[in-house]
């Protein structure tokens, strides 16, 4: 079956054991009229994920073509893991799933819908669907992702404003064809389905199905996600956001009519990427001299929600945690509050 696939569901897997079979057994049980195989990345995980992977590549041959590696790769920082699974990619495949190891997929149809959709409609370049989030805390579903509240195409200016977050990356199939362009930017951004959804938007089209086909696993220590250090002006977070912002400033240098959009982008994601009220004055101070040179272009009403994010008064404090997210943020979006 995996000789000649349309499509490679392309699965990372980094100590996964405790939710790695539901997330197999999703792929598996998938039906569809067409061939297709997972292809799943081990980084050498330290606990049980690859006697897993072992056990289902002997029970399904034909779908399950594992990758295992000796040591990990995603902590060398240097692109190899995503240089390997590129080039592990099966030449014949004309589409890539997205599902990691501690997610899953729960409608058995769910390639078939959206592959079906892509090939009758070569206008676009990624679908995706509704999301159930599962939180590994809790142990129990706490809310959906989903983009709109009916099935239609998602707009390039709602995926850049909302984040990678917004399009669940365990709903994505996309064409392709998107990744030779898609490795300039990917290179530049900490993450890869972030870009790859812009780039996606930004050369056609993406179509949403309100439809709950996958389920996102929230607080899991395991994930990319709890390993980050939000909220901070560590090294590592400086150097992850300036990357962000390097990648939001080479769309709008390739895509000048959409420069505005990214601009706009690049204000909003150094502000409110800012240090947490919790952290000291000298570390708030550390970040914004880190992005003065973005900050010093910001247009008036930028500088105003900058001087309550930089200063540590009791209004300030307020401001940031509660009056900027729930009023401004949405005034923002519906009045388009700030222009760059």
């Amino acid at each position: 079956m995996a000789d000649s696939p349309l499509v490679t569901v392309q699965c990372l897997v980094y100590n996964h054991e405790p939710f790695l079979r539901q997330c197999l057994d999703g792929f598996v049980m998938q039906e569809t009229s067409f061939p297709f195989e997972v292809l799943i990345h081990d980084d050498a995980s330290t606990d049980g994920s690859a006697a897993i992977i072992r056990e289902y590549a002997e029970k399904y041959p034909d779908i399950i073509r594992p990758i295992f590696e000796t040591e990990n790769q995603y902590a060398k920082h240097d692109g190899s893991l995503r240089r390997i699974v590129h080039g592990a990619l099966n030449p014949a495949a004309k589409y890539v799933a997205l599902c990691e190891g501690d997610d899953y997929w729960t409608d058995k149809h769910k390639l078939q819908k959206q592959v079906s959709f892509l090939e009758s409609h070569p206008e676009y370049n990624m679908c995706c669907n509704r999301t159930l989030l599962y939180s590994e805390k809790d142990k129990r579903m706490i809310a959906e992702n989903h983009c709109y509240d009916s099935t239609r195409d998602i707009e390039i200016k709602d995926v850049v404003r909302r984040t990678g977050l917004y399009i669940s990356t365990c709903s994505i199939v996309y064409r392709k064809t998107m990744r030779p362009d898609f490795g300039k930017y990917r290179q530049l951004a900490p993450v890869g389905d972030y870009p790859l959804q812009i780039l996606c938007a930004l050369k056609g089209k993406i179509r949403y199905f309100d439809e709950p086909m996958s389920v996102y696993r929230v607080n899991n220590s395991a994930s990319w996600m709890s390993r980050q250090q939000w909220g901070s002006s560590s090294p590592q977070n400086l150097k992850r956001i300036r990357s962000m912002v390097d990648m939001f400033q080479a769309f709008a240098n390739d895509y000048p009519e959409h420069a505005a959009l990214f601009r706009n982008k690049v204000a909003q994601y150094v502000n409110t990427q800012s240090p947490i009220a919790q952290v000291s004055p000298e570390q708030n101070k550390e970040y914004f001299l880190a992005f003065k040179d973005i900050t010093d272009g910001y247009p008036f009403w930028w500088k105003i929600d900058l001087y309550f994010r930089k200063h540590r008064d009791v209004f300030s404090r307020f401001y940031v945690k509660y009056l900027s997210r729930r009023v401004l943020n949405r005034y923002r979006t519906k009045r388009k509050f700030y222009r760059c």
